[in-house]
């Protein structure tokens, strides 16, 4: 069993020996099976289609940091963008994600910009930024 995680350790990490991973494969070896890799995969798969299932919903990505309808959606988008700002994010899930316009920015600039958006709107209707 070490002797695999070793194996799968080195595929993940793309520096597996070319000709090994040809006679893994030609022996019926099949990559990202063993202990949990299969159950993430499937959980970030999982995940991934509650956001598109949010997007037709509400028209964006920007799942609510305490949404109480969905916490673990919630938290996995948080996930994600942390795990894009230290560059953990594969290229394939990243064009997954951008697929579905999301914004890779943090929640709290998100969160900023729509404050910013509400007090260009205030101004605009009552001429003034100081809000009661």
């Amino acid at each position: 069993a070490k002797w695999i995680s070793w194996q799968e350790s080195a595929y993940r990490s793309n520096i597996i020996n070319p000709a090994k991973y040809a006679r893994l494969v030609e022996v019926g070896y099949e990559f990202g099976t063993i202990g949990g890799v299969a159950k993430l995969k499937a959980q970030w798969n999982e995940n991934y289609e509650a956001l598109v299932k949010y997007k037709q919903r509400f028209g964006d990505t920007n799942v609510p940091s305490e949404w109480k309808e969905n916490p673990k959606l919630a938290l996995w988008v948080r996930t994600q963008r942390e795990r894009h700002r230290i560059g953990k994010v594969s290229k394939d899930r990243i064009n997954k994600l951008k697929a579905l316009d999301f914004d890779f920015a943090t929640g709290y600039a998100v969160a900023w910009e729509k404050g910013f958006q509400s007090l260009v709107e205030y101004r605009k209707k009552y001429g003034e930024c100081s809000i009661p």
